[in-house]
C-alpha cells in the first residue's frame, strides 16, 4: 500500500472510512508492506487508523520517528532510501528517492522528502512520486536520466504548478496520468497548464474528483484495463458532463 489518505477530524480519516472497509470487503486481513510518502495529512492522515485496524508487516516512510513515535514504535519501520528494492510475485518495487530520508535536513519541505516508488512488471509499470516538486524532479532526472519512463504516473503533488516540469514529463512519458484531487479544492489542482502538458505528451488523464476511484488491471500480453468507478457505479445525481 502506498499512502493512507487524508485525516478529516479526530474521529474520521480515509483509512477508517474507506481503506479498511474496502480491504475487509475484499477479504484482506493483512498488508505486507506500507509506504507513507511524507508528513502531510492528506498522505499520512489515515496511518494510525490503518495500523490499528489491520496487521501491517512493515512501514517505509520519510516520517519523523519522534513526531510519529506512538504509531511507529510497535512496527518494523525504516526510512525511505534510494536503491531499496524487493520483488513480489514477479513484480519489482524500487525506491528512487530520497537518497536517505533519515538524513534530510528538517529545513527541506516535506513535499520534497516524499518517497518515490517505482513498480515494474512484465505487464506494465507505475511511478508513485508523492508530492515532489521541481527540485526533487531535477534530482531524479540527474540520478535516473533514462529510467523514469512509465505506463502510469500518479501526478506529482496533485498536478500543482510547482511540479510536473516539462523535462520531468518528457522523461517519464506516461501513457496514463492520474490526478488525485478533491472536488473544487482550494488549491485549484490540477492546474490547467499541467494537464495540458501531459496531454501534449500523449498521456490519457484521469481525475479522482471526476472519475472517483481509478482501477487499473495489468495482464501480460494484454492492454491495461482501466475502470472509472464513478462511471461504473453511476448515480442519478452524478453529472458526468459537469464542469469542475
Amino acid at each position: 500500500m502506498y499512502d493512507t489518505g487524508p485525516k478529516y477530524s479526530s474521529e474520521s480519516d480515509a483509512a477508517s472510512a474507506v481503506i479498511l472497509p474496502y480491504l475487509q470487503g475484499q477479504g484482506i486481513s493483512r498488508v505486507d508492506g506500507l509506504v507513507v510518502s511524507h508528513d502531510d495529512l492528506d498522505h499520512s492522515g489515515g496511518m494510525a487508523s490503518l495500523l490499528k485496524g489491520i496487521k501491517v508487516d512493515w512501514v517505509l516512510s520519510s516520517l519523523s520517528k519522534d513526531k510519529f513515535k506512538s504509531e511507529l514504535q510497535a512496527i518494523q519501520h525504516r526510512d525511505c532510501q534510494a536503491g531499496v528494492a524487493w520483488r513480489w510475485d514477479g513484480v519489482s518495487f524500487k525506491l528512487l528517492y530520497p537518497e536517505n530520508a533519515g538524513a534530510i535536513s528538517t529545513a527541506v519541505k516535506s513535499n520534497n522528502r516524499s518517497c518515490v516508488l517505482q513498480v515494474r512488471s512484465a505487464a506494465g509499470s507505475v511511478l508513485l512520486p508523492g508530492d515532489i516538486e521541481r527540485s526533487a524532479e531535477m534530482d531524479l532526472l540527474q540520478q535516473y536520466p533514462r529510467e523514469l519512463a512509465t505506463d502510469v504516473l500518479l501526478a506529482p503533488h496533485h498536478g500543482s504548478k510547482t511540479s510536473s516540469t516539462p523535462p520531468f514529463v518528457a522523461a517519464v512519458r506516461p501513457k496514463v496520468v492520474v490526478f488525485t484531487v478533491g472536488y473544487r479544492n482550494r488549491f485549484k489542482h490540477p492546474r490547467p497548464d499541467v494537464v495540458a502538458r501531459y496531454t501534449q505528451a500523449g498521456a490519457q488523464s484521469y481525475r479522482s474528483d471526476r472519475d472517483g476511484a481509478v482501477i487499473m488491471e495489468f495482464s501480460q500480453g494484454k492492454d491495461m484495463q482501466i475502470t472509472r468507478w464513478r462511471g461504473k457505479q453511476q448515480r442519478y445525481w452524478h453529472d458526468s458532463a459537469a464542469v469542475l
